[in-house]
């Protein structure tokens, strides 16, 4: 099977070659490529292969191949639906412009076209502590606004960036609201912070006193300029997380029982209450919503809590479909409503940049879950 790194490599090359500015050596690679095994364009653009049904076929056939010495049906089905939900995990690619009727056509009961949910724009809101708003998506590169001292300005990548001291506190919050784009922003000592959708932070314009504090509601991944005699503390209502310098996800939706903290590098200590953990790189905090008690998972797959960072929903095996479906629900901006009791898991990597009938059907693909769509609500059933 590929790795994830052969996958992209390829997949770089096929949407060069359907752009028309692949250079002849790396033609000659992906045609080599292609030649050395007849399954490997089941992993790039429709234009390479024959039907959207075609591919479906070979690549049931190749999976079945595979595990066909397997005594575990339950093996089996789980490979299938991971295998299924591969479609779309090479991003930005034509296979899609393909199938997209046929996809529509089998949500809602044929009527999702019309009531079909593109993903969203970057519509994330920058308010001063003057009240003022800047509607970051409409706003132009170059500098956005002066308050005592430092300046804000926005880059040719949509980059928000903090740069200055001040004597003065002055508090701003960027909001990415549902159903728009993640937003990535440099505090004014350096700090990167990604902000997910359905997400705010307020964070003081410059930092002044012995701590650097910011509060987030929702989802937001930090990398933190060391500073050993400034502390960093994020806090959501009374959860906190204090690092010196380091790399880490905060998840906090109001809507989900647990929140948590999840490390990539360096130390962070996570308290609510009277709780305190220390976690190490590649553990999570979790927080109950109810009590001060805190559980700390050992082992988390890293690319599992940064996949939003990187335009894909990845939901691991153990995910219900409650926590796929809030997920989806603030990246489209949709409401979802359930009819009967389902209780079914799923696991796959998809694309977050395709219309949300398209994320719905690959996921129908597992058998386990029926989707349909009524205005800007998402009722699932069971199949």
């Amino acid at each position: 099977m590929l790795s994830e790194k052969e996958l992209d490599q390829y997949a770089a090359l096929a949407r060069k070659k359907l752009d028309g500015s692949i250079t002849p050596e790396e033609e000659n690679e992906l045609s080599n490529w292609l030649q050395a095994d007849d399954g490997n364009d089941l992993f790039i653009p429709s234009a390479f292969v024959a039907s959207e049904s075609e591919l479906k076929k070979r690549l049931q056939k190749s999976i079945e191949e595979e595990i066909h010495h397997s005594a575990h049906r339950s093996l089996y089905k789980k490979l299938l639906v991971a295998a299924t939900l591969a479609f779309v995990v090479v991003l930005g690619i034509g296979v899609w412009h393909q199938q997209s009727k046929n996809i529509q056509a089998s949500v809602a009961n044929g009527d999702s076209a019309s009531h079909d949910v593109a993903p969203g724009s970057a519509a994330a809101v920058l308010t001063l502590a003057s009240g003022q708003k800047i509607f970051l998506d409409s706003a132009g590169n170059g500098l956005l606004a002066h308050q005592n001292g430092v300046s804000v300005s926005k880059n040719k990548d949509g980059r928000i960036v903090y740069k200055g001291a001040s004597n003065t506190v002055s508090y701003n919050t960027l909001n990415a609201p549902r159903g728009s784009r993640p937003v990535h922003i440099v505090l004014a000592d350096g700090t990167l912070v990604w902000l997910n959708v359905g997400s705010s932070i307020t964070f003081p314009t410059a930092f002044i006193g012995p701590v650097r504090q910011v509060k987030v509601d929702g989802e937001a991944y930090f990398e933190v300029t060391k500073d050993e005699k400034h502390p960093f503390i994020v806090t959501h209502n009374k959860m906190e997380v204090k690092v010196l310098g380091t790399h880490f996800d905060v998840k906090a939706f109001e809507d989900e029982d647990i929140h948590s903290v999840t490390l990539l590098e360096g130390c962070v200590q996570a308290s609510k209450g009277k709780s305190s953990v220390l976690i190490k790189p590649a553990e999570q905090a979790q927080f109950s919503n109810t009590n001060d008690q805190i559980h700390v998972k050992k082992s988390v797959d890293i690319n599992e809590i940064t996949a939003w960072m990187n335009g894909k929903f990845q939901f691991g095996d153990h995910m219900d479909i409650q926590s796929i479906m809030k997920e989806i629900s603030r990246w489209y901006d949709m409401d979802v409503a359930y009819q009967g009791k389902i209780d079914v898991h799923i696991g796959g990597t998809i694309s977050r940049y395709v219309n949300v009938s398209q994320v719905l059907a690959l996921l129908e693909e597992t058998d386990v879950v029926k989707f349909s769509i009524e205005g800007k609500k998402i009722i699932v059933t069971a199949p």
